[in-house]
């Protein structure tokens, strides 16, 4: 069998899987494990972490639409433009004027302001 797993990685790993670090008994858990048992762990992590790439990509690609229509819907109350609908919606987010932040609070993708330019 063909080991890919890293104990110099675990940890890292860990978290791009679930969110967190392993903590002490994380740690605990992974050194007890045989190379096998690791190997199967670490392949579990990476299909965990995939799913989770993928939720996260269909939750921004909703955030966009949910977003684009927020947009629409404020030109259609009087915003003359996409640039004065943004501006408008801006000034009401307490991102203050940091667009990336403001795609941090609105589940959007990162730079998308940027790409959407």
């Amino acid at each position: 069998m063909e080991y890919t797993y890293s104990d110099e990685l675990y940890s890292d790993f860990h978290k791009d899987a679930y969110g967190v670090r392993p903590g002490e008994s994380g740690f605990r858990y992974w050194n007890s494990l045989t190379p096998a048992q690791k190997q199967a762990e670490w392949e579990r992590m990476g299909e965990t972490m995939r799913a989770e790439q993928e939720w996260e990509k269909q939750q921004q690609e909703r955030a966009v639409v949910d977003f684009e229509q927020h947009v629409l819907n404020t030109i259609a109350t009087g915003a003359r433009d996409r640039a004065t609908a943004l501006r408008w919606i801006m000034d009401a987010s307490s991102a203050d004027g940091d667009w990336d932040y403001f795609c941090y609070q609105n589940g959007l993708p990162y730079g998308y302001f940027k790409e959407a330019a």
